[in-house]
């Protein structure tokens, strides 16, 4: 829910008032954007090595995403947002610290933020082109009113206003575009619809919930708007949306050309939002042109849960794409290609091998390692990344001498302890556990009274799966490489695995024989080298020996010798 300041709404802004606007030009929105060190935490978590600007390319594309929502057909006047200031925190401002708004209590985080905000928002809006008019706060924190979660939250109608003009949006996925558009809308003078207005509360972006197919502005909303702007005009305090300023160039949200859903494919909004082994998955009875509306997201077990409608530009399927959105043909200029997909390098190289911990009989010690099919991404209807995304490393020898509880033994006790966990029991479970035989690496428990069996977490790294085949990433692998890796395919053995192939080698020339004519006639003289190649496995000799000759014209009437290399097949001998 919004922070109000006694605002009301203007009578002209109601959807039954015969007042009728002006056409205004668009307007621009310049915005001082901050992330803070929780959200950052977070980044570093998923993204160790390259969390900055990971996390720049992820809140560019999520502004570009908000600015896109303000460009729609629906939205008059539409609204340009520029980025003059982008200000990371690895370490929280004074007065912004944990204790002081309890954990993310909404209101004090708010206040906190948009009082520290101003304090540092250089010059006016006509003196200094540094100068913002809208502080954003993108934030880790799970932001809470009293006992309920919020997404996000802002003053409303306080646009232009010298403190009150920011907005409080948790950062976490980029769903949350959809939510700070809905917060920038309050702060520009919108109130929720069906609730405070005329218009459906199930159809729009200034839905008290945010959701599927929340995509567009209601008429109301667009009345509303128009009233504050007009309001803005009349109040003497000034229209701060009225100039522009440039855009900082390493953070302009446009520079990248592509919109949100080229630069971060539905896989990836799925990742975002569910965890990193998500990506989309259809239900049955539902369609690839549904993301548009709303992602259905899994991890390839028995739930496929929801997250948010699709960015714009995201493929939907055929040669569809999320626009206003609806899965539609493309009308940004040239159609995108396909994109095949290509893996990242294996990650994980420089961890120690994990301490042994024998829980299921016969595991081996293994470490982990993975890979993204993100270099690039496919995306468009190009062509996934084949193999697996995980391989895991042998830590010692791969005769176990692990003997801990089966994997009947271990599944059930986890089935168990999820249907009776004391703080979020599952009472749905029956406690029983299902060994599935196409995906012997995640545990699946029985439902109550039914056949059905649900994904309820995966076997230890290290865990048998069958023969010669272990368990890593919650994937049944194969053990190969030489015995030095469990993988999904040779290809994917490490380096150090790879029996390596020696090259063939020629010997040095040896000296020219003599002519074999006498001085005055036309004779020849020859030299030889070898080609050694290794012996391979199957061959009994030591090697094999091919001879190379050169001869050498020897005539009375040349001076400068020709030379010509005759190859002589088939002569074998020993070294």
């Amino acid at each position: 829910d919004p922070l109000t300041f006694n605002y009301s709404l203007p009578s002209e802004a109601k959807l039954d008032s015969l007042f009728i606007f002006p056409q205004l030009d668009p307007i621009t929105l310049e915005i001082g954007l901050f992330l803070d060190s929780k959200l950052f935490e977070h980044f570093q978590r998923e993204y160790i090595r390259d969390a900055e600007q990971h996390l720049l390319d992820f809140s560019l594309a999520l502004i570009n995403n908000v600015h896109v929502l303000y460009q729609q057909s629906s939205m008059s006047p539409n609204l340009d947002i520029v980025i003059v200031r982008y200000e990371l925190w690895k370490t929280q401002p004074i007065g912004l610290d944990t204790l002081t708004h309890r954990n993310g209590q909404a209101q004090t985080l708010l206040n906190g933020f948009c009082r520290h905000q101003a304090a540092i928002n250089p010059g006016t809006d006509l003196t200094d082109p540094g100068h913002w008019d809208h502080g954003i706060l993108l934030t880790g924190y799970d932001i809470y009113h009293t006992t309920t979660s919020v997404a996000g939250v802002a003053p409303v109608a306080r646009m232009c206003d010298e403190i009150f003009a920011c907005s409080l949006v948790e950062g976490l996925h980029l769903g949350r575009s959809f939510v700070l558009a809905h917060e920038m809308g309050h702060n520009m003078g919108m109130v929720h619809d069906g609730i405070q207005n005329q218009c459906s509360r199930s159809c729009c972006l200034m839905s008290a919930v945010n959701g599927a197919g929340k995509t567009t502005w209601s008429p109301c909303s667009v009345r509303e708007f128009n009233a504050f702007l007009l309001q803005l005009d009349e109040s003497g305090r000034g229209n701060c949306l009225r100039d522009a300023a440039e855009s900082i160039s390493t953070h302009d949200h446009l520079k990248d050309g592509r919109l949100p859903g080229q630069r971060f494919t539905a896989d990836q909004q799925c990742s975002y939002f569910w965890g990193k082994d998500y990506q989309v998955e259809i239900p049955n009875g539902r369609k690839m042109d549904d993301i548009c509306r709303i992602l259905w997201c899994g991890n390839s077990g028995s739930t496929i849960s929801t997250a948010h409608p699709a960015l714009e530009g995201s493929w939907c399927g055929g040669d569809k794409f999320c626009v206003e959105g609806q899965c539609r043909e493309w009308r940004y200029g040239p159609k995108p290609s396909p994109i095949h997909g290509g893996w990242s390098e294996w990650s994980g190289g420089d961890r120690r091998c994990p301490v042994s911990q024998c829980q299921i009989s016969g595991s081996i010690q293994l470490k982990s390692q993975m890979r993204t099919c993100t270099s690039p991404a496919p995306n468009n209807g190009g062509k996934p990344c084949a193999g697996s995304s995980f391989r895991g490393l042998v830590c010692g020898s791969v005769q176990s001498s692990c003997e801990g509880v089966s994997r009947l033994e271990y599944g059930t006790r986890l089935c168990t302890s999820i249907k009776n966990d004391p703080i979020k029991p599952d009472p749905q479970l029956s406690g029983a556990t299902f060994l599935h035989g196409t995906q012997p690496c995640k545990v699946w428990c029985h439902l109550i009274d039914s056949e059905l069996i649900r994904n309820k977490g995966q076997y230890p790294d290290g865990s048998p799966c069958g023969v010669s085949q272990y368990c890593i990433g919650g994937s049944c692998l194969t053990l190969s490489c030489n015995n030095e890796a469990v993988v999904n395919d040779p290809n994917d053995c490490p380096q150090s695995a790879i029996t390596p192939v020696e090259v063939s080698q020629m010997s040095e020339w040896n000296e020219w024989s003599p002519c074999s004519a006498s001085c005055g006639a036309n004779g020849i003289q020859k030299r030889q080298r070898s080609c050694s190649s290794p012996a391979d496995v199957g061959i009994q000799n030591s090697g094999i020996r091919q001879l190379i000759a050169a001869e050498k014209p020897v005539s009375p009437t040349i001076t400068r010798p020709s030379y010509s290399i005759k190859r002589l097949s088939n002569i074998s001998g020993s070294n």
